[in-house]
């Protein structure tokens, strides 16, 4: 089969994983709607195997939130008697599939696997790369390069059909190379500027920065998600970079990189979701303990003391290794150091 791996390059693989792993790396992450590198079944087992003996982890990047109990019900059978550590990446609940999400839910809490996890960020801002947008043959299709296929003049009509609907007013571009000028404008704006139908401006967007772009979209049913924060496999992460943007690189500045956990926080007080202290340990000591980071996560003698003092949701005082690193809105000291798995 052409998407598979040929015994050597895929004996190559296993053993560049678990090199890793014992040079400090988590574990493995796996792009379940476009994999960088064809991951058949038998190999993601293998991958599993690898994981459990380290003492490590595979996180799955769920494909834009769709079709969750397939893909949810997929890992669980590779997965089954495995008992390896799994983070199932960007769960979250989109807009008119919430039944699915529902479904797949049910099959997380009758796993018999106590090891799997699923992640979400509870802001209704959903960061999707621009590739994610194309048709699903386009996408799967390894025979042709997407970046050259919406160039061409024969294929644009049949593209432009089997782009998804979507509401120019919510959605935006967070990130597009080499065309700052069009970062943070909704695709409405755009629509005005260029005179193009709203597909045929997502197809523009496309050519223009070569599938390089990030698009900014409310599309996720934010109560359902906030619900199923009370499962003890769930967890909170931002899944967004707090980087500075750089020429050619400019950036909306995310919610999600700046108050993923003062929100989770904030939502848990208002809404009695969940004790104070049980949603303080789903965001430090679980993820601790499940990424193999010794002596972090609790406030506890011995213990690094890692700390954050908010007020009114807004960070104060950042103490890291028991230095303060950030105070008075600036960086005081970098204290940090390089984290490894087991370290």
């Amino acid at each position: 089969n052409k998407n598979n791996l040929n015994k050597k390059d895929a004996a190559a693989v296993k053993s560049l994983l678990d090199k890793s792993i014992q040079e400090g790396s988590f574990g493995l992450s796996i792009e379940k709607g476009m994999p960088v590198v064809p991951s058949p079944s038998a190999l993601i087992k293998d991958f599993l195997q690898i994981t459990k003996k380290d003492n490590a982890l595979i996180s799955f990047h769920l494909d834009e939130c769709r079709e969750l109990k397939n893909q949810v019900g997929e890992i669980i059978n590779i997965a089954k008697g495995k008992n390896a550590k799994i983070i199932l990446s960007h769960f979250l609940p989109l807009a008119g599939f919430e039944k699915d999400y529902e479904e797949a839910m049910e099959l997380l809490e009758q796993s018999k696997n106590p090891n799997i996890y699923f992640d979400f960020f509870p802001i209704n801002e959903n960061l999707l790369p621009i590739v994610n947008f194309l048709p699903k043959w386009l996408k799967e299709n390894r025979d042709v390069e997407p970046s050259r296929a919406i160039r061409d003049p024969w294929l644009q009509s049949k593209i432009i059909k089997e782009l998804p609907d979507f509401n120019p007013q919510e959605l935006k571009i967070a990130q597009a190379f080499k065309f700052d000028f069009l970062v943070g404008k909704t695709f409405q704006e755009l629509m005005e500027i260029f005179s193009l139908p709203p597909k045929e401006m997502m197809l523009k967007i496309m050519s223009l920065t070569k599938l390089k772009a990030t698009l900014a979209v409310k599309n996720i049913n934010l109560d359902l998600a906030l619900k199923a924060a009370a499962s003890p496999k769930s967890l909170i992460a931002s899944h967004a970079a707090s980087l500075e943007s750089i020429k050619g690189f400019e950036r909306i500045k995310s919610l999600r990189s700046r108050e993923t956990f003062s929100r989770f926080l904030k939502y848990v007080s208002d809404n009695k979701l969940m004790s104070l202290e049980d949603a303080i340990r789903k965001i430090t000591a679980v993820p601790a303990e499940l990424f193999g980071l010794k002596k972090r996560g609790v406030i506890e003698e011995n213990y690094f003391a890692d700390l954050v003092i908010l007020k009114n949701q807004k960070v104060i005082t950042v103490i890291v290794n028991g230095k303060i690193a950030w105070e008075d809105n600036k960086c005081a000291e970098l204290a940090g150091e390089t984290l490894r798995h087991g370290s």
